[in-house]
């Protein structure tokens, strides 16, 4: 979760995927980088992200691109039970706040 939680911290524009280093993500949640590697491994074989390899001008490797497009996906299909849960809450507190001789009756 923590791993998530920074990539979206670099996702500024929707267009364009995060992509910082490993080493970064490290320092940041304050673990060694090849354990940053190994939970990347296990978010992507879930389906939640997407890793592409990034080269320099020069064709040296450089970090990875994260693509969330999976995360995106997975929080779509959970949006219609939000959705629900709000209304019913603003139905409830419309409910209580009205006074009782204006209720209307279900």
């Amino acid at each position: 979760m923590n791993i998530i939680v920074q990539l979206l911290d670099y996702w500024y524009d929707p267009v364009r995927p995060p992509f910082p280093s490993k080493k970064e993500l490290a320092g940041r949640i304050g673990v060694n980088p090849k354990t940053i590697q190994i939970n990347i491994r296990a978010l992507e074989k879930a389906g939640y992200i997407e890793r592409e390899m990034r080269r320099t001008k020069s064709g040296d490797w450089n970090s990875n691109i994260y693509h969330l497009d999976g995360l995106v996906k997975k929080i779509q299909k959970l949006e219609p039970e939000f959705t629900e849960a709000r209304d019913k809450k603003a139905a409830i507190k419309k409910l209580v706040e009205t006074p009782k001789g204006r209720r209307k009756r279900a």
